[in-house]
């Protein structure tokens, strides 16, 4: 199942997940990867788009460019909308579906977006995947940006709640590290694209520094502040933590963060490539046989 761990409709998350959006567009994976010419792209797809952030921005880049953002919310596509009417972003375009099994005829769209979504897929990764691949134009480019969510930290408190959350996403079925250490999704991203046919892979790593003195990393900070009351939830309900020995864990960590001699960073990695111009049809299974 790719159901979200949290609730994606508080108002809380919301406004972080577009904060968010902010952020790893100009930090870290901007809207279009490096290789893709914007003059070969006319149709773009935004796969679990929530709010509506990254959409937004692609059609205010790129007024000649068609983005459509889908997600399961009724309520997050309701503000999505809401927002490009107030930008009076013609070519930007939401609609409530799952990215599982979406309406879309076959070879829809030039990109297709997929960020931060691949760590809660489950069992089914292989076949929604393959969903994505389908309504690809030959010649299109699918692309992914994930990270392992727990950064690195020289905080002690900070790594303890790393550990507890990746045990809770463990005990959901979340994660595919054969020892618990981590959730293990950027090892998926570039054997998905060669798997699915795709030519011309390429990935880039990036990093965003949050350490103490940093430049920038008051806004991260926040996120990752907004994000533990979301985990937080996530470990509770889990049974991995209390919550009061949550509520120390995580009042620890924002003095940690704000210490001079704090030191963090959260790595990220995207892969993409392009649909072949004559598909071979073969599968995940066949390849493996």
């Amino acid at each position: 199942m790719s159901d979200y761990i949290a609730n994606a409709e508080s108002i809380t998350e919301m406004t972080r997940l577009l904060e968010q959006d902010r952020l790893m567009t100009r930090s870290v994976s901007g809207l279009l990867p490096p290789s893709v010419d914007p003059q070969t792209v006319h149709e773009v797809l935004d796969v679990g788009c929530g709010p509506g952030g990254w959409v937004r921005e692609m059609a205010q880049s790129y007024p000649s460019i068609h983005v459509t953002g889908i997600d399961t919310s009724s309520l997050v596509i309701d503000y999505a909308q809401q927002q490009v009417m107030v930008d009076q972003l013609t070519n930007a375009h939401f609609m409530v579906m799952d990215f599982q099994q979406m309406d879309f005829p076959d070879a829809s769209f030039d990109l297709v977006n997929a960020r931060l979504v691949q760590w809660f897929l489950t069992e089914n990764r292989e076949a929604v995947v393959r969903e994505w691949f389908r309504v690809l134009r030959p010649g299109g480019v699918l692309r992914f940006t994930e990270s392992e969510m727990s950064p690195i930290t020289n905080s002690n408190v900070f790594e303890q709640h790393n550990v507890k959350f990746i045990t809770a996403l463990e005990r959901m079925g979340k994660t595919i590290s054969p020892g618990g250490y981590h959730t293990g999704v950027i090892l998926l991203l570039r054997p998905m694209l060669e798997l699915l046919g795709c030519e011309q892979i390429q990935e880039t790593a990036h990093l965003f520094n949050f350490s103490a003195g940093m430049p920038g990393r008051e806004i991260f900070v926040q996120d990752v502040i907004k994000g533990m009351q979301t985990m937080g939830q996530v470990m509770v309900k889990m049974k991995v933590i209390g919550k009061t020995e949550l509520a120390r864990l995580q009042e620890q960590t924002r003095t940690d963060m704000y210490a001079p001699g704090f030191w963090g960073i959260l790595f990220f990695v995207s892969a993409w490539g392009r649909k072949p111009l004559i598909s071979d049809g073969a599968s995940w299974r066949d390849s493996n046989e």
